[in-house]
């Protein structure tokens, strides 16, 4: 029709008014003509009247129910403008009509991802990706939810495809660089980030990533340079002023330098709580408790989220468990609902002495998630509390922590060579000063390096030395209906990390779990003298690492030796006795998980 042909041609042109003024008495005339009526929804966005373009966008989808880009016209428009919900509906009535059309795929996936819901963004992505579409949008999104559903694995596959296509900018890069990290491959990471850096990318996640993949390569004066150069150009940038501090925090023990990034980010950051509870994260760790609860009290008053209150209430248990409750009953006025807060309520009443309500509230989100160990220990603490037989049966120490030797691996001749190149190997790796935030030890290091991919000899071959005795460990257990055998798969395991702890004198492990584990172990390499006065340095189990009221002490004890591997449950409570001597208790350790069989 010739009158949408010039009408086309005045929008093509910028004329919009122009066009608006043509097309709208034939909107009218014609309501079935849906091409009027999308040139019109395009005028009127030009003019910036967005209710006039939905009117005109709903119009053209009634007059051509067949067309999927009408719909997806109005899902971009909600989108825009800040509507959710519609625009989901809008995507979602697109993708009814074809199921594979992009910018519906694209948009709805990215809506999802951002919404925190990533296993419905890949039940979108999923097909499109399988039908061989390939806009890298597309690819994009797709990768976002597999990452934040953790198949980093996968997701590092499409970010590799992406950065392969070789696509104008840095973009490409700077997500494979992150889809790297995201599995520990610290030298793909840093390749891939600088290569980002060559193609024009100067923001300040890219700098990010890179401190964070040096980092990892123990090239520290770097990170520091690369993390500075992140704050410089996004001050707040809550993430990189915690990793920064924590970096400064491992090399000098130093705890008010540590801060200093975090001080400037709580500075910057406006009303974004992350910084002040990053700030209060290290506090903690570095052994200023009082501190961390001010900081996240104070953080609470002005700051009314629920995961604030939680926070808040985490670092209470141990100071005041009352004080602990009032911050719960505000979280749960803000959000009634949450596991989270299930939890930390639990472990109020257990630092209460009131383990039948924790039961109350763990037994449900034990049955939800099955597998988590975090929950598994805290029930555990609870029903030995009650003196319940089910805690017994969790904590068989004669049945379930077996005591293994390292198998000599090819290459070396005994035992003692091989822990002696094993531990000049580990100690070469050690080389920051104070323990990390988030881990157990303190007054020791643990090596930053991913060692599984780690190309020493002896720490390479030290899956295979390992592999008999597991193995060993595996049969010994036997079968069984309970937590810890139920979930064995006829001898075949997977490793999911491996680590390394030197410990100074005074150093100790405190009491904790392994949440993601399934068995967890403790191999000795070097040890202190002394380890038979008052079992200083030995590896305990059954003190929880939470207040609990009464106090419940250690059950069982094992003595280092070199050489010896302790396998036990993800879910036991173990800690170490500290130690003092001026020698380093040297160790490794990992975590199991039942799955393909590891061939070496």
């Amino acid at each position: 029709m010739e009158t949408l042909a010039q009408a086309l041609a005045l929008l093509k042109a910028g004329r919009a008014e122009a066009a608006r003024t043509m097309l709208a008495p034939l909107a009218r005339l014609q309501p079935s003509l849906a091409e009027a009526h999308r040139l019109l929804a395009f005028a009127h966005l030009a003019l910036q009247d967005m209710g006039a373009a939905e009117q005109a966008f709903a119009a053209a989808a009634r007059a051509a129910p067949d067309d999927p880009s009408l719909p997806a016209c109005l899902g971009e428009l909600a989108a825009n403008t800040g509507r959710p919900a519609q625009a989901e509906a809008g995507w979602r009535a697109a993708l009814a009509i074809d199921p594979l059309h992009g910018p519906a795929v694209i948009g709805l996936a990215r809506l999802l991802n951002a919404a925190g819901r990533p296993a419905e963004a890949l039940a979108v992505t999923a097909p499109a990706v399988a039908a061989a579409v390939g806009d890298a949008r597309l690819l994009d999104a797709h990768a976002a939810a597999l990452t934040r559903l953790g198949r980093h694995a996968e997701a590092l596959e499409v970010r590799q495809r992406l950065a392969a296509a070789g696509l104008p900018g840095h973009a490409g890069d700077q997500n494979l660089a992150a889809a790297c990290l995201d599995l520990g491959h610290h030298g793909d990471a840093i390749v891939a980030a600088d290569r980002a850096v060559a193609h024009g990318g100067d923001g300040a996640q890219l700098h990010y990533l890179r401190g964070r993949a040096l980092q990892g390569l123990d090239r520290f004066d770097e990170a520091d340079l690369a993390y500075r150069a992140a704050l410089r150009r996004h001050p707040g940038y809550a993430e990189a002023a915690r990793d920064h501090a924590h970096l400064i925090w491992m090399r000098t023990g130093d705890l008010d330098q540590a801060l200093v990034p975090l001080d400037s980010a709580v500075a910057a950051a406006g009303d974004d709580p992350a910084p002040v509870m990053f700030r209060a994260r290290l506090r903690e760790f570095a052994g200023d408790p009082d501190g961390a609860y001010h900081d996240l009290a104070a953080l609470a008053e002005r700051h009314a989220a629920p995961d604030v209150h939680i926070a808040a209430a985490r670092a209470a248990i141990e100071i005041d468990p009352q004080r602990s409750l009032r911050h719960l009953e505000r979280a749960r006025a803000l959000a009634p609902q949450g596991p989270q807060l299930d939890v930390t309520l639990a472990a109020a009443w257990l630092a209460l002495g009131e383990p039948q309500r924790a039961v109350a509230l763990l037994d449900p989100l034990h049955r939800a998630a099955p597998h988590d160990q975090s929950l598994i220990a805290f029930l555990a603490a609870a029903w030995r509390m009650l003196d319940d037989p089910r805690y017994r049966a969790l904590y068989d120490y004669t049945r379930m922590v077996g005591c293994w030797t390292l198998d000599v691996p090819p290459g070396w001749r005994d035992l003692a060579g091989y822990l002696a190149d094993l531990g000049d190997e580990l100690h070469a790796l050690h080389r920051l000063t104070a323990h990390p935030v988030g881990q157990s030890l303190r007054q020791g290091t643990m090596a930053e390096r991913n060692l599984l991919d780690c190309t020493s000899p002896a720490i390479r071959a030290f899956p295979q030395a390992v592999d008999g005795p597991i193995r060993q460990h595996l049969d010994w257990l036997g079968p069984g209906d309970d937590l810890l055998r139920a979930r064995a798969d006829d001898r075949r395991y997977r490793m999911a990390g491996l680590w390394t702890v030197r410990l100074q004198s005074g150093g100790f492990h405190v009491d904790h779990v392994h949440p993601m584990g399934w068995l967890s172990s403790a191999c000795y390499v070097q040890l202190p003298d002394g380890l038979d006065r008052d079992r200083a340095g030995w590896l305990k189990f059954g003190e929880p690492g939470i207040r609990c009221a009464p106090a419940l002490p250690a059950e069982h004890f094992i003595r280092p030796e070199p050489g010896r591997l302790v396998l036990f449950p993800s879910y036991m409570w173990h800690g170490t006795v500290p130690f003092a001597d001026a020698k380093q208790r040297l160790s490794m350790a990992f975590d199991l998980l039942p799955g393909d069989a590891v061939a070496f």
